[in-house]
C-alpha cells in the first residue's frame, strides 16, 4: 500500500485503473472469434484456451460485462443465426441445423423450441416473424473513452450549499440507485439555475458508512469552494490524498449520460474491490457558452474516488 498523499500512476501499483479496460478488450475480441466461429459450436474449453485464463476465470469476466456466460451466448447466438437463416432463405432445416453444428435435426428442434416456443418448421412458415427472441451479436455500446489515472488530491475546504441527504443502500439496490441520480441531478441542476453564471465549481461528495440500524447508508453532500469566512454549519472540509480520477468535457446532457454510464457500469465493481470512503464530483459550466439551453451547456466533469 502507498502511504497516504502518496500517488503513482505506474500499473504495477494500482491495476484496478486499466483492469476494466483490458477485461473490455479481451471480451470484445473473444466475441468477434465466437461469431465468426458459430458454424463450428465452439466449445468453452477452447475458447478459455485463446483467451490464456482458466474457464472459470473467464466465465467471471464474460458475464460480467455482458450479462450472461459464454455457453448461453454462444447457443442463443447460433439459434438466432439459424432463426434467421429459416425466415430469409430457401435452405432445408436439416441444412440449416447441420450448418450450425447441431447434431441432429431433432436436437436442433428441441433445443430452438425450448428458445423460441415453437419448432423450426412453425417459426419458418409463421407469418408473423417476432425478432425479440434474437440474440444481437453483443457490442460494447459505450460512447465514451475514459481517462483513468491516479492523482494526489490536496484537502478540500467548501462551503455547503443545502442540507446534507442520506440515503440507505444505494449501491445494492437498483430502485436505490435510480432514486439516488435523479435526487443528484435535480440538486445539481437547482443550483446552477440559482447562479448561472458562477465561476466556481460545485461539487457532489459522497460519503458512505455503516449504520448499526439501517445497515450502510451514503450521505450527499452539494458544496462549493469556501470564499472568506464560513459558518461552522457550512463548513465541509474533505480530506486530501491518492484518489483514482476520470475526467469528462462536453455538454451538460453528454456529460448526464456519462456519469449515468460510470454509476451503472463502472463504478460498482470498482467499489468493491476498493473499499472507498468517499467520493467527489467536480462540475464547472462554463458561463461563456451557456446559452440558457441546460443540456446544451458546457461543463468540465471530474469524478474522484478515494483509494485511501
Amino acid at each position: 500500500m502507498n502511504p497516504r498523499g502518496s500517488c503513482t500512476n505506474n500499473e504495477e501499483y494500482f491495476p484496478l485503473m486499466t483492469e476494466y479496460n483490458k477485461d473490455r478488450a479481451l471480451i470484445d475480441e473473444l466475441i468477434h472469434w465466437i461469431e465468426e466461429h458459430l458454424d463450428t459450436a465452439p466449445r468453452i474449453e477452447t475458447v478459455s484456451q485463446k483467451s490464456g485464463y482458466s474457464k472459470w476465470h473467464l466465465q467471471r469476466k464474460f458475464t460480467a460485462l455482458t450479462g450472461m456466460n459464454i455457453a448461453t451466448y454462444m447457443r442463443n447466438r447460433r439459434l438466432s443465426k439459424a432463426a434467421i437463416a429459416l425466415k430469409t432463405s430457401d435452405d432445408s432445416i436439416i441444412d440449416i441445423a447441420t450448418h450450425y453444428s447441431f447434431d441432429s435435426q431433432q436436437t436442433f428442434t428441441r433445443t430452438f423450441k425450448k428458445r423460441f416456443g415453437i419448432t423450426p418448421h412453425q417459426y419458418r412458415i409463421s407469418d408473423d416473424w417476432h425478432v425479440d427472441l434474437l440474440t444481437p451479436h453483443f457490442r460494447f455500446e459505450e460512447p465514451f473513452t475514459l481517462n483513468i489515472e491516479c492523482i494526489n488530491v490536496p484537502s478540500l475546504q467548501l462551503k455547503r450549499l443545502r442540507d446534507d441527504v442520506t440515503l440507505f443502500d444505494r449501491r445494492s439496490a437498483p430502485e436505490s440507485k435510480s432514486h439516488f441520480l435523479a435526487m443528484r441531478d435535480q440538486l445539481m441542476c437547482d443550483a446552477f439555475r440559482r447562479a448561472p453564471v458562477r465561476s466556481s465549481p460545485i461539487f457532489s461528495i459522497m460519503s458512505g458508512k455503516n449504520e448499526a440500524q439501517e445497515g450502510k447508508s451514503v450521505r450527499y453532500t452539494l458544496a462549493e469552494s469556501a470564499s472568506g469566512s464560513t459558518h461552522d454549519t457550512q463548513r465541509v472540509i474533505v480530506d486530501g490524498g491518492c484518489f483514482m480520477s476520470i475526467k469528462f468535457s462536453g455538454t451538460m446532457m453528454e456529460t448526464h449520460q456519462l456519469t449515468s454510464f460510470l454509476f451503472d457500469n463502472v463504478l460498482p465493481e470498482l467499489r468493491k474491490k476498493v473499499g472507498a470512503s468517499h467520493e467527489i464530483e467536480q462540475i464547472q459550466l462554463d458561463p461563456a457558452a451557456h446559452n440558457g439551453k441546460w443540456g446544451q451547456s458546457q461543463v468540465d466533469y471530474h469524478y474522484m474516488l478515494s483509494l485511501n
